[in-house]
């Protein structure tokens, strides 16, 4: 099947659906809202996934390379554990609560078996009160370490830092969370400041962020496209039937994507918002040329310029503002290109929509 063929056959059935709207709106209208609560439903399965990583496909063959190097070399996703006080940290009460919070880590799920690394690696802590000897001794030993020498006690004595080795990325959150409740024992309070980082909480908090973004954006960026709409067109009814088009395209696509089993990652929540603006583009296409075929003060005959079906794109002057208010539409041309409007942007939108 060649090109104009394949063209031919999209024509008809463009035109089948449109006739449909036409010839039988409360079916049209019925079917849609069945659609639409089906689709609205399947939405609330949603499966959230803020993990960065995949929004490249698990074959891709970046993250097949970074498997295999970290398997080779038995790395691990570390979370770390900073304590910082500007008094210093190298004194009896510190290093000895800090020696039993490391302890009580090593016995969270989630934690590899021995996978803390902190001073208690280079040597060992006695149990109890420390004394300033053995405090010192105790630095004394971190310092003859070429590893962990300035890394987990600051050469000024105001840091001590903790690595921890997770069983997997997934484990960051409930281990870091964990950990704060640690901190907060009563009696084993660790005087300074408490940082937690490493590579999967960024990735955790970049994720959720991007979500939250996501769906504080969508509803603004709907907002202004109505106003713009609505300055155009000046004409709340017309503004109105666009909009719905957009909700409905959003509406269909995500509970199509999500109901079909695809977790929702950080890519594909970006989709409503660019969807947003591809089922209206179509719209705006299509009620400008209206406008320009049915002017400020011509309330009927034949349409004027250029057909629907040879004007492919919008003219410099489609997007003018027109006066307020503008005369009534004729009922069975504006309703064949509402239906249109509403047909065609949904269909162009599923095929780029990313898995």
């Amino acid at each position: 099947m060649g090109l104009f063929d394949t063209l031919r056959s999209l024509e008809s059935i463009r035109n089948v659906v449109v006739d449909f709207g036409i010839n039988r709106p409360r079916a049209a209208i019925l079917l849609t809202v069945l659609i639409n609560a089906v689709l609205g439903a399947a939405i609330l399965r949603v499966d959230v996934n803020s993990d960065p990583e995949d929004m490249l496909p698990s074959d891709d063959p970046a993250r097949v390379f970074n498997h295999s190097i970290k398997n080779d070399f038995g790395s691990r996703d570390l979370v770390f554990l900073g304590i910082i006080n500007d008094a210093g940290v190298l004194d009896g009460e510190t290093i000895a609560r800090t020696s039993l919070l490391i302890d009580r880590i090593q016995e969270l799920d989630g934690v590899v078996p021995g996978g803390v690394v902190s001073f208690k690696t280079a040597t060992s802590v006695p149990e109890g009160d420390l004394s300033p000897a053995q405090v010192d001794r105790i630095v004394a030993d971190v310092d003859h370490n070429p590893v962990l020498a300035g890394r987990v006690i600051s050469p000024d004595g105001k840091g001590l830092g903790i690595a921890i080795a997770l069983e997997s990325k997934g484990d960051a959150d409930g281990v870091s969370s964990r950990i704060k409740d640690l901190l907060k024992s009563p009696g084993q309070e660790i005087r300074g400041e408490h940082y937690l980082g490493g590579l999967p909480l960024a990735e955790e908090t970049f994720g959720s962020d991007m979500f939250i973004q996501m769906g504080f954006l969508a509803p603004i960026a709907g907002m202004l496209i109505f106003a713009l709409m609505l300055y155009f067109f000046r004409r709340l009814l017309l503004v109105i039937g666009a909009m719905l088009v957009a909700m409905l395209s959003v509406i269909w696509t995500m509970g199509l994507l999500i109901g079909s089993g695809f977790t929702l990652h950080i890519m594909s929540s970006m989709i409503p918002v660019f969807l947003m603006s591809i089922a209206i583009l179509d719209s705006i296409h299509i009620l400008s040329e209206f406008f320009d075929q049915y002017p400020c003060g011509k309330t009927g005959g034949p349409p004027s310029g250029p057909s629907t079906a040879n004007s492919l794109l919008p003219s410099p002057t489609q997007l003018r503002p027109q006066p307020w208010p503008l005369p009534p539409s004729p009922l069975p041309q504006y309703r064949r290109y509402r239906c249109s409007a509403c047909s065609w942007p949904w269909g162009y939108s599923l095929p780029g929509s990313p898995p």
